[in-house]
């Protein structure tokens, strides 16, 4: 087992019906550890071509699925009224299509795991010589960790070819 604390395997079995649908859906069981279910907001996935955010465990919050990454990550980031920490698993490589806000809220953690790779669409370009996968304005204490991005998807400085 690793090293799993049994406060966290006892917590882990006493996820609700629906907490649990979304964990072995697509796989899903194999993935998010007690650990993560226990230390984040939402752990981000993904399995094919699909996203999915599971909730941590007592959260509240809902789980979002089956959409593209950049509306997954702004729902998510919506839900975290009070702040709140998304983990993005190793196993993420996603286009971002349109730009990831802050949505108003603070006190947000975006923590990439090694291996998670952002890529910008081409023409994502938001003005001259400008590209913004994920835009902060007015809020306080985000913080960002390990992000690794790819240019855009055609390896192209602006979004005109």
């Amino acid at each position: 087992m690793g090293n799993v604390k049994i406060s966290e395997l006892t917590r882990a079995t006493q996820l609700t019906g629906a907490e649990l649908f979304v964990m072995v859906q697509a796989g899903l069981n194999k993935s998010v550890t007690a650990r993560e279910i226990n230390n984040y907001s939402y752990v981000v996935d993904m399995v094919g071509d699909d996203f999915f955010a599971t909730p941590g465990y007592g959260t509240g919050l809902s789980a979002i699925t089956n959409i593209d990454f950049s509306t997954l990550m702004n729902a998510a980031i919506l839900a975290l009224t009070g702040g709140g920490t998304i983990l993005i698993r190793s196993s993420v490589v996603a286009e971002v299509t349109a730009e990831i806000t802050d949505q108003g809220n603070s006190d947000i953690d975006l923590i990439f795991q090694k291996g998670s790779k952002l890529t910008a669409m081409d023409g994502l370009q938001t003005s001259e010589n400008t590209y913004s996968m994920i835009r902060l304005s007015g809020v306080d204490n985000w913080r960002i960790k390990g992000i690794r991005v790819d240019g855009n998807s055609a390896n192209q400085a602006t979004s005109d070819g």
